[in-house]
């Protein structure tokens, strides 16, 4: 399971410096969707501008997702267990 603990350990951060940022889970796991969301959304905009046709931006949209999902693949797991 996820914790504040398990967060910190890859950085060699204690949980009190985690709950620093995130006072919890809930806090955490909302910034890491936002962020996924947001990087994700950046992608498929700047695809989505490069179109010159409703085609092109249709194409734009779906390549960004799999653009997004190969360039980062460790927000995949993110948005994948958000939306399950």
């Amino acid at each position: 399971s996820v914790t504040l603990e398990s967060v910190g350990a890859p950085f060699r951060m204690r949980r009190s410096h985690v709950a620093y940022y995130f006072e919890t889970m809930e806090a955490l796991v909302l910034a890491a969707v936002v962020t996924t969301a947001k990087t994700a959304n950046d992608l498929i905009v700047a695809e989505m501008t490069r179109a010159s046709s409703p085609e092109g931006q249709l194409l734009a949209l779906v390549d960004a997702n799999f653009i997004w999902l190969r360039e980062h693949a460790d927000q995949g797991i993110v948005m994948f267990a958000f939306l399950s």
